[in-house]
């Protein structure tokens, strides 16, 4: 296995509604209903549900003066992971930024998409020697690239002769998907995971969100542990317990 750069269809309500607008103050006090809410009206299922809490418990550690994209912006990618299906394309658009500039111009920082920035420095770019999230590109610039890319030779020229045609052709799919969802997508590395076996690094859309794996995180299962819809009205801290055990 090996790690590589995904992209992860999220639109900026979601980013709030799954994370960042989620009481940190009370998922560390083991107090989960507002994310077992929320993944139930998504229709997550067990195995991610469990993921999911783990790694909020993990992100409400992080630093206020953190770089936000190698801690709270790679969470949140992470978390998408358990909503719904990402993609591995190997590319990092934040690089093909650095050789041709005007692609920012589809991208959107942390900075205008939060409501509250707080004290963290922002990177908007992968960091690809550690896990992080890179660049986010909106569902209105989603559209755009789309159409740019079809409609635009050079467009389409830049982005082909940059992630070469496999790479290409799953990135072009993934912002598809997003555009079809009505969502953004955001760039991660050291979020998915990739077979050694798949020849010559072939890349593969990942299809069902169970696949993705944060090692680095220690996000691991608990084979012991089972949440289902019947406990969700029971007391808070004790559905923590039942979930992930005694503390």
């Amino acid at each position: 296995m090996k790690t590589v750069i995904s992209y992860h269809p999220i639109s900026e309500k979601e980013i709030h509604n799954w994370y960042y607008n989620m009481d940190f103050s009370l998922i560390s006090d083991d107090v989960n209903y507002s994310m077992i809410k929320t993944a139930r009206a998504e229709k997550m299922n067990d195995e991610s549900l469990k993921k999911y809490i783990k790694t909020m418990k993990q992100a409400v550690k992080t630093d206020s003066n953190a770089v936000f994209d190698s801690t709270h912006g790679f969470f949140i990618a992470t978390i998408q992971n358990y909503f719904r299906q990402s993609f591995i394309v190997n590319v990092s658009f934040s690089r093909l930024i650095e050789q041709k500039e005007y692609f920012k111009e589809y991208t959107k920082p942390w900075e205008e998409i939060l409501e509250k920035a707080g004290n963290f420095t922002f990177l908007n770019s992968l960091t690809t020697d550690t896990p992080s999230s890179g660049i986010y590109i909106p569902l209105e610039k989603v559209v755009e690239l789309l159409n740019d890319y079809n409609g635009n030779l050079i467009v389409k020229k830049d982005i082909d002769d940059f992630f070469e045609q496999s790479n290409a052709k799953a990135f072009i799919e993934s912002l598809n998907y997003a555009k079809e969802n009505n969502t953004g997508l955001l760039e991660a590395n050291g979020i998915l995971k990739l077979e050694l076996s798949i020849e010559n690094d072939k890349n593969e859309t990942l299809s069902k969100p169970t696949k993705a794996i944060d090692e680095s995180q220690g996000l691991k299962d608990d084979p012991k542990s089972e949440v289902t819809a019947e406990k969700e009205n029971k007391e808070k801290k004790s559905l923590f317990s039942r979930v992930f055990g005694s503390k």
